[in-house]
Order: structure tokens, then C-alpha cells, then sequence
């Protein structure tokens, strides 16, 4: 029985080869993917490069006041 939404990588790639074996419907695999996207997290360098032009920005204030 095919799982009720898959939680990683490797249960929809068995989504997709169970579609082309015929075991689940045509669409459910692209449909599970589209539902299910993981989200993606910030990268580390764009968190540093929006504190640094944080902290810039309050250096600017500071001297411009």
C-alpha cells in the first residue's frame, strides 16, 4: 500500500517508478511532489550578508545623525 504523502526524496522517487510500473495512479506522483515541496532554508552567506548590511545600515545612521 502506497504511503499516504511522502515525507522524503526516496519515498517519491519509489512514487515515480511505481507510477511507470503502474502500482499508483498516473499524476499522483507529480501531484504528491507538488504538495509535499520542501521548503528550502536560507544559506548560510545570505544570512551573514543580510546581518552585515544590517549592521551597516545602523553604522550609517549613526554617523549621518
Amino acid at each position: 500500500m502506497p504511503c499516504e504523502r511522502p515525507s522524503s526524496k526516496k519515498q517519491l522517487r519509489w512514487a515515480f517508478a511505481a507510477e511507470e510500473r503502474g502500482e499508483l495512479p498516473e499524476g499522483t506522483a507529480e501531484r504528491w511532489a507538488e504538495k509535499y515541496k520542501r521548503k528550502k532554508k536560507s544559506s548560510p552567506n545570505k544570512i551573514l550578508e543580510g546581518k552585515v548590511a544590517n549592521y551597516l545600515k545602523r553604522i550609517n545612521k549613526k554617523h549621518l545623525s
